[in-house]
């Protein structure tokens, strides 16, 4: 039975929407496995290839202005255009590529790198990892640092990470043993602004079942263009004025937890990197000093 192009994105988004098994899928719809498995593949392909810039940082200076206002009422911390973290896609892999998947907790997935926007929306994203490659390697192979030293758009700017990534001058991590009311109120607002890309992630494994539950396709490479697709979807949903809240109570991702980096078997010129990120931080403790 040929599907319409409607009923090919509808057969899709059930998909994304619940992660079921593509057999279960058909039988709602009334059409085979193949069937449907064809329609995933041909509306995820279409909508990756449509929608080349759905994630992505505004290149304009005024909205990416507003893009650092937004973060500085959260907290008060300026020139924050990001808050970076990882989240893993469960999958299924052949036994002979399982080792290079599997993560921390002993199962096969996608260890998935995501920069997420104050209203939860996705501004950068990497998807070309392993289950067992940690945080900071993640970003050190996306491309990401390059991105923020050379010229771009948000050059200059910063995200906020978490301890399992290197401090460098683009991307400020908490301190690990605050000893000051100025470090600890730091602290406080890192972790307030931070929270926005651990609340994305909630809503888009409660919004794509298909990242909760994980994916059982036949091939990693399907595996990736799902997992970009619902982001890219999200996305959408954000931009349409869906922000989840009809998905119930926000669910934070319970991520991975990852020992802190070591910067310098990392990232390329992590040592001078961590000097310049010092320097930077400190610069954001003395915001918190009490006049």
């Amino acid at each position: 039975m040929a599907l319409t192009p409607r009923q090919q994105l509808l057969v899709s988004l059930r998909f994304y929407a619940t992660g079921a098994y593509l057999r279960l899928v058909g039988d709602g719809h009334g059409v085979s496995e193949a069937t449907v498995c064809r329609a995933i593949h041909r509306v995820t392909d279409a909508i990756i290839h449509r929608c080349p810039g759905a994630i992505t940082w505004p290149s304009d200076p005024a909205a990416l202005g507003r893009l650092k206002e937004d973060f500085r009422q959260v907290a008060g911390l300026p020139d924050i255009v990001g808050c970076i973290d990882g989240t893993h896609v469960r999958l299924t892999v052949p036994r002979e590529q399982r080792e290079a998947y599997i993560n921390r907790k002993g199962f096969p997935s996608l260890n998935v790198m995501a920069v997420a926007a104050p209203d939860r929306s996705i501004v950068a994203l990497s998807v070309h990892c392993g289950g067992r490659v940690h945080d900071a390697r993640v970003l050190a192979t996306s491309g990401l640092p390059d991105y923020f030293r050379n010229g771009n758009p948000v050059m200059g700017a910063m995200m906020l990470g978490d301890s399992g990534y290197g401090l460098s001058p683009w991307l400020m991590t908490p301190i690990a043993d605050p000893t000051t009311a100025e470090e600890r109120a730091y602290n406080n607002a890192h972790a307030r602004t931070r929270v926005v890309v651990e609340n994305a992630f909630g809503v888009l494994k409660m919004r794509f079942g298909a990242l909760e539950f994980g994916l059982r396709l036949k091939s990693v490479a399907r595996c990736v263009a799902v997992i970009h697709t619902c982001f890219i979807l999200h996305n959408m949903c954000i931009k349409g004025g869906d922000f989840g809240e009809w998905l119930g109570p926000l669910r934070q991702d319970e991520g991975m937890v990852q020992e802190p980096a070591d910067g310098a078997a990392e990232l390329p010129a992590a040592g001078a990197e961590r000097r310049a990120g010092l320097v930077r931080r400190n610069d954001l403790v003395r915001l918190f000093v009490r006049h």
